[in-house]
């Protein structure tokens, strides 16, 4: 639901979420900030990200936010890393923000700073895909899988692929889809 011209703020922003989020705002005309962990992660995906990048290891990301929406904030964040991240993503909002947490990459739980969320009137939800899912009508899961075949198709959305892996060596595919640093999806290829 963001709005053209808005600012949305989104952790782990070399994510394959992330950077389709990203690809959604140049489509649909909002803004987007990604927040990467290092520089390396932040030129190796050059072009993929946000509008506007924040290097964690280098900014002070409230800093750098309120400079990028010239002291307003943002309207939406995005975050699936939790825990400090996550806290951090709130302290950005603007009046009547929204944060949708839908990931725990980095720790279940974060401390709410309650003011947070009471000076700007925002908002704090979660988003679980089953569970979003088995609450819409069977006409709303077509209509959003229409849309998303049809952006599929353009090659607006897509995931970048580092390795496929035949099933024979499903223990090698685990130990290399929890590798630090990688910029692509790893596979199981069940067909053989």
């Amino acid at each position: 639901k963001a709005q053209p011209g808005e600012w949305l703020l989104m952790s782990a922003g070399a994510s394959a979420v992330s950077k389709m989020v990203a690809a959604l705002g140049r489509h649909y005309g909002f803004k987007t900030i990604s927040i990467v962990r290092n520089r390396a992660s932040a030129d190796a995906n050059a072009g993929q990200l946000g509008d506007e990048v924040v290097v964690s290891e280098e900014q002070d990301l409230a800093r750098r936010v309120k400079e990028i929406t010239a002291g307003r904030g943002v309207a939406m964040a995005l975050d699936c890393v939790g825990g400090s991240t996550a806290e951090a993503l709130i302290g950005c909002l603007t009046e009547r923000g929204r944060a949708l947490l839908y990931g725990t990459l980095d720790a279940p739980s974060f401390n709410l700073f309650s003011r947070n969320l009471m000076r700007t009137n925002a908002t704090l939800s979660g988003f679980y895909l089953p569970g979003w899912l088995a609450a819409q009508s069977l006409q709303s899961r077509n209509e959003a899988l229409a849309e998303l075949a049809k952006l599929s198709a353009t090659g607006l959305l897509f995931s970048q692929v580092d390795a496929q892996y035949p099933l024979d060596q499903a223990v090698a595919a685990v130990k290399a889809s929890t590798a630090r640093g990688r910029t692509g999806k790893i596979l199981l290829d069940f067909t053989g």
